[in-house]
């Protein structure tokens, strides 16, 4: 034990700077992993968000597509009697304008 304690005496300053230099990388490296798994986190997160993201714009398209086409199919045969009987009033008083001049 005892020249263990004069190596340790006469070497003080130098174990103590391994031993910081040491502790210190240690700190420095567990810092960089936190830091490269937050980052790595924060991607994931990201990605899962544009996917989501996609999904809902997909969905939205797909709801916007089904409604345009019950629109179409409930509206557009009301709407073309509608002009057809426009046109025939149309053409009615045209003919007889013609008609009468």
């Amino acid at each position: 034990m005892l020249p263990i304690m004069s190596v340790s005496r006469r070497h003080k300053r130098k174990v103590f700077t391994i031993v910081g230099v040491l502790g210190s990388s240690y700190v420095l490296y567990k810092l960089y992993v936190a830091h490269k798994q937050k980052l790595f986190d924060l991607e994931r997160e990201i990605e899962v968000e544009r996917e989501t993201e996609e999904a809902i714009k997909a969905q939205l398209q797909s709801d916007f597509e089904n409604i345009q086409r019950i629109a179409y199919v409930s509206t557009l045969p009301y709407s073309m009697n509608n002009l057809r009987e426009r046109l025939l009033e149309g053409l009615d008083q045209m003919q007889s304008k013609k008609r009468g001049s």
